[in-house]
This record gives C-alpha cells, sequence and structure tokens, in this order.
C-alpha cells in the first residue's frame, strides 16, 4: 500500500508542477491548438491495478464524441493476474478480468494545453479464475465502476496524453461460484488519444 500511495503522489506532484509552469493556452494565437465546439477521440488504455496487493497491467481502448468539455464513449479492457495467491484458500490462481461499457468525462480548462478531468467508466464484465492447466474453474458476471481524475496533456491537435488515478469497484460475488476476495481496489492508467476535430 505504501508503494501505491507513493506511486500517486508522484503523479499528482509532477502534474501540479507542470500545471504551475508557463502553461500555453489554446487560445493563444500563437499555438496552433484550437478549442473546439465538437469533435471525437479514440486510442489505447494501459491500466495498473492490484488484487491482493499483487500489481499488474492490463490493456485496452476507447473512444467517443466530445461536446465542449464534456465527452461520451465506450470502452473496453482486459487484465489478467499470473499466479495470484488467494487470500482465501491460499491456493495460487491465474485470475482473469474483463469488462467494458460507456464512458462519461468532463475537462475542466480545457483550453490549456495541460488540464485536469473527472471521468467515470461504468459497464459489465466478467472474472474467472484458472488453474496452472489453464481450464476454467469459476466465472461470475458482475457490474464494474470506475470513477477517475487525472491530467491529459495536448501534444498536438490531434494527439494527447492522459494519465489517471482512480478507484475500480467491482460488485457483490456469488461465494459459492468465487471465493470472496478483495477484488477492487486502486487504478492506475496511461491513455494516448488521437483527436479527430
Amino acid at each position: 500500500m505504501k508503494k501505491v500511495i507513493g506511486i500517486i503522489l508522484t503523479i499528482v506532484c509532477v502534474g501540479v508542477s507542470a500545471f504551475a509552469q508557463e502553461n500555453q493556452r489554446f487560445s493563444n494565437p500563437s499555438n496552433p491548438i484550437k478549442h473546439n465546439m465538437i469533435g471525437s477521440f479514440g486510442g489505447p488504455i494501459l491500466i495498473s491495478s492490484p488484487l491482493n496487493n499483487n500489481f499488474n497491467l492490463g490493456i485496452g481502448g476507447g473512444g467517443g464524441i466530445v461536446i465542449n468539455d464534456f465527452y461520451i464513449g465506450v470502452f473496453g479492457i482486459g487484465q489478467t493476474f499470473q499466479n495470484s495467491l488467494m487470500e482465501v484458500t491460499q491456493e495460487t490462481k491465474q485470475v482473469n478480468l474483463g469488462y467494458g461499457g460507456l464512458w462519461l468525462g468532463y475537462s475542466f480548462y480545457n483550453d490549456y494545453k495541460l488540464h485536469p478531468f473527472v471521468s467515470l467508466r461504468s459497464g459489465l464484465g466478467s472474472l474467472a479464475l484458472h488453474n496452472n492447466q489453464d481450464l476454467s474453474l469459476m466465472r461470475q458476471n458482475m457490474v464494474v465502476l470506475t470513477p477517475e481524475m487525472g491530467l491529459e496533456f495536448n501534444v498536438t491537435d490531434k494527439f494527447r496524453i492522459a494519465s489517471t488515478v482512480g478507484y475500480r469497484w467491482l460488485s457483490s460475488f456469488d461465494e459459492r461460484k468465487l471465493p470472496k476476495e478483495n477484488y477492487s481496489g486502486i487504478t492506475l492508467n496511461l491513455a494516448l488519444r488521437v483527436v479527430i476535430n
């Protein structure tokens, strides 16, 4: 947990420091980036999150429509935890998590190159446990909610990089199908976005 807190504090400090330095506005005539009322975006998402204090990476993608400072779209994410120790049974399993759904967001100070934003990813998915022979042992469908906040940097008028910290909440499971574990937790995300105006 100390490592997670350290990573979060580092991201926040770097973001605040960068935001405090000569942040250029879109409205600057010398800046080629223009603020448009309507557009679209899409790109890959890299996610890191823990399962029983075991961090692992996942990958996905998403895209949507931007209307002023709001955006709405869809997303999908897949993540695998290799050799995860189940606290209840003390057995090592492979945990596969996949989900997707609706993506809502709002950007603050969108006329700056570097600006904060908040978003909510909500959807449906499934979580499965596998043994060493990759045979599915247990599977359970669930609801997933991930509120997050972060910083977005406009590299050009067509390419953006976003970094966020969030919390992924998974709905309750039928304990007859899956052992009761702490499947919810903090997420660290890095997204690359191609913008079409």
